[in-house]
Formats: structure tokens, sequence, C-alpha cells
């Protein structure tokens, strides 16, 4: 890095939010006589799934400083605590190759990471109506088998369902609350800041040392 870049937070507002990993490799020093630059220091804003988990993927490296942000009083109180709590395994999207492929190749790491953050499902059911289905039973479970999705085939009859072509059982899991809460608010520590409303960034080119964010 050829210079620090400072935060100056004053406004921001929004009603969710989307957070990818960074697409670069971030350096690791192994000789502790090698100059360092630098250290990086990464704010988050949104203590959700996203933010925390790549809260906790920076904290893996050392030369990175990284703040999580929450405006509210707790962790999961957005979209991460009050939606559908499924672990996808990709039969929720039979039309898109893309996204199937993107969570079977993703899985494996967020169970092997998050195992104890799961809960088992004694039966979790996908069907496909007999009318008005944008894709046939048959083509459904195709697909699924295409994709390497481990399912198992089941009676609408017996269990209970009506006006459904077909249906499949899976092994997805369940995403617990209250435990993710706990584990992030333990692991992030002091980086964690609630009620802390970020209203906007101002980017400092200048700044040799870059400032913390602040809040009105």
């Amino acid at each position: 890095m050829n210079g620090a870049v400072g935060y100056e937070a004053k406004s921001w507002k929004a009603s969710s939010l989307e957070m990818t990993a960074p697409t670069r490799d971030l350096p690791v020093f192994d000789d502790p006589d090698e100059e360092k630059p630098h250290r990086i220091r990464v704010a988050i804003i949104g203590a959700g799934w996203y933010g925390c988990h790549l809260a906790c993927v920076l904290m893996d490296h050392p030369e990175v400083e990284v703040d999580v942000y929450e405006r509210r009083s707790d962790l999961f109180l957005g979209s991460s605590g009050g939606t559908q709590f499924r672990l996808h395994l990709g039969f929720h999207y039979p039309r898109s190759w893309k996204t199937r492929l993107q969570i079977i190749d993703s899985q494996k790491a967020f169970i092997d990471r998050y195992h104890h953050l799961l809960a088992d499902v004694d039966e979790n059911v996908y069907a496909v109506a007999e009318q008005k289905s944008l894709l046939d039973f048959g083509t459904y479970v195709q697909i699924a088998k295409a994709s390497g999705m481990s399912h198992s085939l089941a009676n609408p009859t017996a269990l209970g369902l009506t006006n459904v072509e077909g249906c499949l059982l899976t092994q997805e899991k369940a995403l617990l609350v209250d435990e993710p809460r706990e584990y992030f608010r333990r692991v992030l520590g002091s980086r964690l800041h609630l009620n802390t409303n970020i209203e906007s960034l101002v980017r400092d080119v200048d700044a040799q040392v870059p400032s913390h964010m602040v809040t009105p």
C-alpha cells in the first residue's frame, strides 16, 4: 500500500445489506524481519450473517484490523434473524444452474465452519404443484440428480399433501438464531459496535493513518 485511506462516517441509511468477500488474496507475512506495510483497516456495516462471517474471515489475517458496526441493539435483527432459516443445498433454485452451482460449491465450507450453529430437520419436503408450476416434477427430479443433490422420493398422500404432482425429501438443515448471536458476540468481542448508526462515509485519500468511523 502506498498510503493509508481514512474514513469518517456521517450518514448512512439502508434497509438491507449484501456483502461479498474480497476477490484478491490478502498478503501474508511469514518473515518477522520483513518490512510490513501499513495494516489494513476494514469497517463492515451490518451485523447479519454476511457481515459477521466476513469479519471472521478477515480476522484470520493478522495484518487486517476489522470492526463491525450495527445500528440495532443486537446482531441478526434484520433479514438474518427474521426470514426462513433454511440452509439451502440447491433445491430451491431448479431454474438457475449458476445459483445451484454457487450453493453446492460453498455449502461444505459453510457446514465445516458453522456446523455447531445448525440443526437437523425431521421432514424437509420439496413439492411441485399439479397446476401452474413453471416446472414439472419429473424435470425437477432430473435437475436434482444431474446437480448431485442428495434426496429421496416421497409419497405426497402419506405426508398429507394434496394438489401436488410429486415431492421429495432432502437433508437440508436449519440455521439457528440465538446460538449464532452468542457465537459472533464472543468471537467479535470489542470489534462489534452495536447501537452505532453509520450514516455516510467520507474518503480521505490524504490521511496518513486511517481514522475510526464516528457516529453523529
